[in-house]
């Protein structure tokens, strides 16, 4: 990753043994990649839902945790219901982009693909969801800074998940554009 990025600065962020639901945004092909060099190594295990077409184009991301989903399929359910089912042990964290595909940052709002909903009520009460932001910034520089942002809920607090994610991203690109000030990052504070 250094040879594509200038920096990778994340918020900190402690993992605890529950079950982790882990929604971000998907705005490049690096992010799930991203997303599993930043996941701890400590005993937890990582997965990450993906669309069956980019799995079939690139599958040493199941080698990674990567396991796909075909929207509109059959399988779909099955899919749903193999997260379901990773979701009840505690060392498991399971990656979704709701979105299903890459779409542009500046969209803050894309639609979100069916079923996450359904995989929430049916975690454990014990469960957590993680919402991660991540923004590239350039500044002056050839190479982008990935700038990470997280926040943490318990599942009992999050009733409406989308909404959620919607105050998640709009309090962590306030958060970011006070960072940046004068296109570079000022670190956590």
């Amino acid at each position: 990753m250094r040879r594509h990025f200038r920096a990778v600065y994340q918020e900190p962020l402690e993992w605890t043994q529950q079950p982790t639901l882990w929604i971000a945004n998907h705005t490049s092909w690096w992010d799930g990649i991203v997303m599993q060099v930043i996941h701890p190594k400590t005993g937890r295990k990582f997965h990450a839902m993906m669309l069956e077409t980019e799995l079939k184009k690139n599958p040493f991301l199941a080698r990674l945790g990567a396991f796909s989903i075909q929207p509109g399929s059959r399988s779909m359910v099955e899919s749903l219901r193999y997260a379901t089912n990773l979701l009840q042990k505690p060392e498991n964290t399971v990656l979704f982009f709701p979105q299903g595909r890459i779409h542009s940052l500046l969209n803050l709002d894309p639609p979100w693909m069916p079923g996450l909903q359904k995989v929430i009520g049916q975690m454990p009460e014990n469960g957590q969801v993680l919402f991660t932001l991540m923004v590239p910034e350039y500044g002056s520089y050839a190479k982008p800074t990935l700038c990470i942002y997280h926040e943490r809920f318990r599942l009992k607090e999050v009733t409406d998940v989308q909404a959620a994610f919607r105050q998640f991203q709009a309090a962590a690109l306030e958060r970011h554009q006070a960072r940046m000030g004068d296109g570079h990052f000022k670190g956590w504070k």
